[in-house]
């Protein structure tokens, strides 16, 4: 693909319609496209691929902010060449965007043009088709031409680590070497998949067909032996078979037509005396018939006669009719003739007569035409004649104009002449007042940016001073947080201590109640195997014979339900225990959590404060005075403990207990919020870090660019006063404010001047060209003239012999058109003689009726004899 033009407005940085012209760019072979950061390089690239496929590769969604945010409409149009072997095609793709949501965009018109010379074929008005065209015209789709034509920012190192399938198939597309690669992989894979199917079909059909080796060849042949001797054997006993059956069903048709005949015979024995009596009733009706005809031939004979009579007299009626007819007829075909000789040679001579007048009038018409011709023809050619003299006038006329006007030119051109010195003067003078007037501009517009980053700087310095107050509320939130670690550590020191010394109270106690629970256990089994000694019997214990307490050594009830109780007690003790020395375990766990969390937030006001080391110091004193108080509180705590070891109670050690885990769980729930409160801090904390570094490098650049805005309008300020300076000793003579205005006038009066000098150059071909036309045009004059001369000179001629052809006709046809009296002539022969046949066809009818009336009344007496003699006879 070669480029030749790209057209781009509204595309990013591009407001205004920009065109780029790459036919002389291509021809040096390779050429580039240098610019700073953001000059609109890569928007070239995009304008090239939004043309061809409508989307641009690094834009979301293809189309999304692509629009410059001043300009509603998007236009793109890209030119470019193919050559093959046919030759060289140039193509054209036009777009056109409108703004539709705040960034994306809705195209309007689509385009895809084939120029062939100075005709241009639109091939494509949609954007569908126009997408379709391109990517077949290129062989390319969008995303191979992002990989191999144009490379976005950032995805050379995707065309670079393109898998093995992805780059098969974009070098296949480049190539055209689709149908060597997948379109050749789908024709193979489509016959061995045709071919597999074949083979599957015939093993299908082999195992359909069975076994086909010599030794099952041989066996079957042997089989179709034994099949065929079998067919013969079963052929002759069925023909056996058909044989007997024909035999058998022969002798059983006998049998029934001999049933039907022995029945028949019996029918007719039955009927016997009956077919005798329809005997001689038919004798009877025999003779009847005989004498039949005798008296229809009768009755016959006098209808004849009477019908005979009856046609004689029609016949006779008849022929009279036919007579007149005939005569009438004879009569009118003798006047016909007569008529017709009288009048058919008048008739014809007057026919011919009006045949030549017929003649006469078409030449009269003729002649009538031809000097209508040559009338219209001399009106036109008067006409021209008319219009060649006036053309002629005015040509003439506008010859003394433009002479007049000549003349004046080089009076004006001698008044608005200048010299090239003052030109000179007057230009030198203007471009180094505009260049001064770049500069006043220039200044302006580095004092506006100066101002701009002034405000920008105050305003980083306002962020600054804003980010110093929320650093100092931090430490203050740190600082209260603190403190209540703080406290939360010395409520937690405190219950460790309780615990710590509730915790051999409770053993203490528990040592008690064993001794206490084992002595009356004693006690007990004591009463009891005293309750089982008998009097004489040896003691288990002491071997005496003899018990004297055995009378008081029965165990009472109460004993009993004591000893229960504290067994009991002593397990609900137990119970206690493990419990305290767990909340004791959850005790040391939260001062380690404490501790942890306690360097951290001695960590962090470190890093916040200026005076971090005095920070540290001052929260380890009050750590140290927390922990101070803590083993105060623990010398307290020890100290009612202590008093409460020998005459406690299980009840208030309960209570103890209870007041212990409520305030340890107090303290669970108090450091959990502290923690949670010590995560907001220490994202509070990442969050003025990032905001301070920020503001550090804001005000940085903000103090870079303050000091670049002072610098260049410092030297722009030092070139305008110098050249202000040297423009004022060099144009002593000329006028600031005037000399763009002189400078003005100067070259509008050359620019006159070279129009009067144009006008007047352009005046002399057209005054030799207006002499040329204006003899032209009396030439044709003088011809017209002539023509017209002639014309009328015919016209004279053709008006002479239409005068003779109308006096000839008058003579032949006076007072009537020619044709009508052909037509009234030609009638009226023709009526004579059709009337002449008309009569002489009726004459031979009335004959041929007369004849056949004769014939008809001849026929009817004979036939009236014959009935007459015929009736006589029966």
């Amino acid at each position: 693909m070669r480029p030749i033009q790209l057209q781009m407005s509204g595309l990013q940085s591009y407001r205004e319609m920009q065109t780029v012209d790459f036919s002389q760019l291509v021809d040096a072979g390779v050429f580039g496209i240098f610019g700073p950061t953001g000059s609109g390089k890569s928007s070239i690239l995009d304008a090239i691929t939004l043309s061809l496929y409508g989307k641009v590769e690094r834009a979301s969604g293809g189309t999304q902010a692509i629009m410059n945010h001043a300009e509603q409409t998007l236009f793109v149009s890209f030119t470019f060449e193919l050559t093959n072997a046919a030759g060289t095609e140039r193509y054209r793709v036009e777009r056109q965007f409108k703004r539709g949501a705040e960034l994306s965009i809705n195209g309007t018109i689509s385009r895809l043009l084939h120029i062939k010379g100075t005709e241009t074929i639109v091939l494509a008005d949609k954007a569908g088709e126009v997408n379709q065209q391109v990517q077949h015209i290129l062989g390319l789709s969008m995303q191979d031409f992002t990989r191999a034509v144009v490379l976005p920012q950032g995805k050379f190192a995707e065309f670079l680590t393109l898998t093995g399938k992805d780059r098969r198939q974009m070098l296949q597309r480049l190539f055209h070497l689709e149908q060597y690669g997948d379109h050749l992989s789908a024709k193979v894979s489509s016959k061995v998949k045709e071919t597999d199917s074949t083979v599957k079909q015939l093993a299908a059909e082999q195992q359909g067909l069975g076994d086909a080796s010599e030794r099952a060849l041989e066996e079957a042949n042997a089989k179709l032996l034994e099949a065929e001797q079998e067919a013969v054997r079963s052929r002759l006993h069925l023909e056996q078979q058909e044989k007997s059956y024909d035999e058998h069903k022969q002798v059983f048709q006998w049998q029934i037509e001999k049933k039907a005949l022995e029945q028949d015979t019996q029918k007719q024995q039955e009927q016997e005396p009956l077919i005798l009596e329809k005997e001689q009733l038919l004798q009877k009706a025999e003779q009847a018939e005989k004498v039949r005809p005798y008296l229809e031939q009768h009755a016959l004979a006098a209808k004849d006669v009477l019908t005979g009579e009856t046609q004689l007299k029609i016949a006779a009626a008849s022929q009279q009719t036919a007579e007149t007819s005939y005569q009438q007829a004879v009569h009118k075909f003798e006047h016909a003739q007569q008529e017709l000789a009288s009048q058919e040679g008048p008739l014809l001579l007057r026919l011919d007569q009006l045949q030549q007048a017929l003649i006469i009038q078409q030449e009269l018409e003729q002649v009538q035409s031809q000097i209508q011709a040559a009338q219209l023809q001399e009106a036109e050619v008067k006409a021209t004649l008319t219009h060649l003299q006036a053309e002629v006038s005015k040509s003439i006329e506008t010859k003394q104009k433009a002479i007049l006007k000549q003349t004046e030119l080089k009076d004006q051109l001698k008044l608005v002449e200048t010299k090239s010195v003052s030109r000179q003067l007057l230009q030198s003078a203007s471009q180094e007042k505009k260049a001064i007037e770049l500069l006043q501009a220039q200044e302006l517009e580095a004092k506006k940016a100066r101002e701009e980053k002034v405000v920008a700087y105050s305003a980083v310095e306002q962020s600054q001073l804003q980010l110093t107050g929320k650093l100092q509320a931090f430490q203050v939130k740190l600082s209260g947080w603190l403190k209540g670690l703080q406290e939360t550590g010395l409520q937690v020191n405190l219950q460790g201590a309780a615990f710590t010394q509730f915790v051999p109270a409770l053993q203490a106690y528990k040592e008690r109640l064993k001794l206490s629970w084992k002595r009356q256990e004693r006690h007990a089994l004591a009463a009891i195997l005293a309750s089982e000694l008998m009097d004489g019997d040896h003691c288990p214990v002491c071997g005496a014979t003899e018990h004297p307490l055995k009378q008081i050594s029965v165990v009472p009830a109460e004993t009993a339900n004591d000893l229960d109780a504290n067994e009991e007690r002593l397990r609900q003790v137990e119970e206690l225990l493990q419990l305290a020395k767990e909340h004791q375990f959850t005790g040391q766990q939260l001062l380690r959590r404490i501790s942890s969390v306690h360097r951290q937030a001695v960590d962090l006001a470190a890093v916040l404060a200026a005076s971090g080391q005095e920070q540290a110091e001052l929260t380890g004193e009050q750590s140290s005075e927390v922990w101070g108080e803590a083993a105060a509180g623990k010398e307290a705590v020890n100290a009612n403990l202590g008093e409460l070891h020998e005459d406690i109670s299980f009840e208030a050690l309960c209570e103890q207990w209870n007041e212990m885990k409520t305030n340890l769980d107090s303290c669970i729930f108090q450091l959990d919020e502290l923690e949670r409160g010590f995560q907001g801090l220490q994202k509070e904390h990442a969050l003025l870090a990032q905001q301070f570094v920020q503001a550090g490098a804001q005000m940085q650049a903000a103090a870079s660019l303050l000091s670049e805005a002072d610098s260049r309008l410092a030297s722009i300020t030092t070139t305008l006063d110098e050249q202000l300076k040297g423009w004022q000793e060099r144009y002593e003579e000329l006028s600031w404010e005037a000399v763009d205005q002189q400078l003005e006038q100067l070259l509008a009066n050359e620019r006159l001047a070279e129009e009067l000098r144009g006008r007047i150059e352009k005046s002399i071909p057209f005054l030799d060209e207006l002499n040329g036309k204006i003899d032209e045009l009396q030439r044709a004059a003088m011809e017209q003239d002539r023509t017209a001369l002639q014309l009328h000179e015919r016209l004279q001629g053709l008006a002479q012999l239409a005068a003779d052809k109308s006096r000839q006709l008058a003579l032949r046809a006076p007072g009537a058109a020619v044709p009508q009296l052909i037509a009234e002539a030609t009638s009226a022969l023709e009526q004579l003689r059709q009337l002449a046949q008309m009569t002489k066809l009726a004459h031979a009818a009335a004959q041929r009726e007369q004849l056949l009336a004769a014939q008809r009344y001849s026929a009817a007496a004979e036939a009236a004899a014959a009935a007459a003699r015929q009736l006589a006879q029966t």
